[in-house]
């Protein structure tokens, strides 16, 4: 199980993990530029009016809001429930110059817990590489199918082979 301790968005995507690797739990950070799934960018939309909530004196301007990164901080008994988050959020200027408001750690409910969570999974989605296709093959009968052609050797083609046409040897 993959438990999401920070993200953060901006020229890269970082987001750090942690991994239960049979003993112990490892941390690891992925930073990349690859694009969102149409989903996670619904679910990140739906984080934003969250914060809207916390913080509704920046409502009037909703429209230059946006998530610059968050932590979370999960319960020590069930890390199925968040507990607090740390939020960074960003407002933009018409000039480009960008202003960055940091929450304190703000206690989760149970309503904005499941919004959160929601949006975790898609991030965990993200880390494990399914993106704008999701998985390609969930269907184990095309799985199956596809392994069968690839043991039959007749679809196999060798390059040694071939043998030219009016060359001897």
């Amino acid at each position: 199980m993959i438990r999401v301790l920070s993200i953060s968005f901006g020229e890269y995507t970082k987001v750090t993990y942690m991994k239960h690797n049979g003993r112990c739990d490892e941390t690891y950070q992925l930073k990349t530029k690859d694009l969102y799934r149409p989903e996670m960018i619904r679910q990140y939309e739906k984080m934003k009016e969250l914060f809207l909530q916390w913080f509704p004196t920046f409502k009037f301007s909703a429209n230059m809001y946006y998530m610059v990164g968050m932590g979370i901080k999960y319960n020590k008994h069930d890390d199925t429930l968040i507990d607090k988050v740390k939020v960074t959020g960003g407002l933009e200027n018409k000039a480009g110059s960008i202003c960055k408001v940091v929450s304190e750690w703000l206690p989760v409910g149970t309503s904005e817990n499941k919004i959160i969570m929601e949006f975790l999974k898609e991030v965990v989605m993200f880390v494990k590489g399914e993106r704008a296709q999701g998985k390609l093959f969930e269907n184990t009968e095309i799985e199956e199918a596809i392994d069968a052609i690839d043991a039959d050797d007749s679809h196999v083609f060798h390059v040694n082979d071939l043998q030219a046409k009016g060359v001897t040897q």
